[in-house]
């Protein structure tokens, strides 16, 4: 799932909840500390919550219950987007940092190591970093 996908995802089941209970119920308004949306076997694949800080986040599961993709706020209102693996590692994140709200994206290889990441700093110039663990055996 690409991240635009992703996004357009979120964004369509946030704006089609509330309609679709206001139209089987007459209920125009959810107000809820979490939302759980479950598949037909009952199962949690998506939840939208506030972090004990009160920032939003929507949470991705696949089948096995894994988080596969999170997208939340900082308590800065910083966004931000992991997709894990299957065994739970974050292996892309997208997000942005201060000052300025600059881009940055990371990629970490299988083992959540962190391994290469670019973004944009304060005069909008692209910095690449290539991160190598002192006892990695990549070059």
């Amino acid at each position: 799932m690409t991240i635009v996908a992703f996004v357009a995802l979120v964004l369509s089941v946030v704006q089609f909840v509330p309609m679709a209970i206001q139209m089987v119920t007459g209920v125009r308004v959810v107000r809820a500390d979490m939302l759980i949306i479950e598949d037909q076997a009952g199962a949690s694949r998506m939840m939208l919550t506030t972090l004990g800080t009160g920032a939003p986040q929507v949470t991705l599961t696949d089948a096995a219950g894994k988080v596969r993709a999170e997208l939340a706020l900082t308590p800065l209102g910083l966004p931000g987007l992991s997709l894990m693996s299957k065994e739970g590692k974050t292996v892309v994140r997208v997000s942005t940092h201060t000052p300025g709200e600059q881009p940055e994206i990371s990629i970490f290889d299988a083992q959540g190591r962190h391994r290469w990441r670019v973004l944009l700093d304060a005069d909008g110039i692209p910095n690449v970093v290539s991160v190598l663990e002192p006892n990695s055996d990549r070059q």
